[in-house]
């Protein structure tokens, strides 16, 4: 019996690590990338990107290059965006930290949140011509953006040609009857 409990509960703990893998039936993932437009206006920064939500998975933190982009993480990290003082910030020390010892230097380190709730993986239906999304943010010190100023969707635009094949083929079939039946 005790067996039996110890294999139920070790399938209840496991199950959902292994389901965090998986993507869901009828859905494909794409490209989400994220970017900072104004990162250079803020030269005397530097930015990091963290998990902002206590999980279950390391989602270690991330410097933000030069350029703005925010750099992938694993699907299930949902992660903010901090802005540090480079005279406050030692990226060797807080790479070493685990995620509480982490808030701990940010909030040490007087580091503003400048971007939350970001989701680095989108999935979208197979049949959807969506190829990749692209997030852009002009960001403000004094403001905690949660939505982007900008999205570009990248679509494949054979998807569109396939369409218009068909309902040009459905016309010709429905011309071609009804001239038959007029005869």
């Amino acid at each position: 019996m005790q067996k039996i409990i110890l294999i139920f509960l070790l399938i209840l703990f496991i199950a959902p690590i292994i389901n965090a893998d998986l993507i869901s039936p009828g859905e494909k993932p794409i490209p989400v990338k994220y970017q900072i437009t104004n990162i250079n206006d803020f030269s005397d920064y530097v930015f990091v990107s963290i998990e902002s939500m206590h999980g279950f998975f390391d989602c270690p933190v991330k410097l933000i290059s030069e350029e703005g982009v925010i750099q992938d993480y694993y699907k299930n990290c949902q992660i903010s965006v901090y802005a540090i003082k480079r005279s406050n910030f030692d990226f060797d020390y807080i790479s070493n930290l685990n995620l509480t010892e982490s808030y701990s230097y940010l909030s040490s380190s007087q580091a503003k949140e400048v971007i939350k709730n970001i989701r680095t993986y989108e999935e979208v239906p197979i049949q959807s011509p969506k190829k990749s999304i692209n997030y852009y943010y002009n960001i403000n010190l004094n403001e905690i953006k949660e939505k982007p100023d900008k999205i570009v969707v990248e679509k494949n635009h054979l998807y569109y040609t396939y369409i218009m094949l068909s309902i040009i083929a459905l016309l010709a079939i429905i011309i071609i009857l009804v001239r038959r039946r007029i005869k």
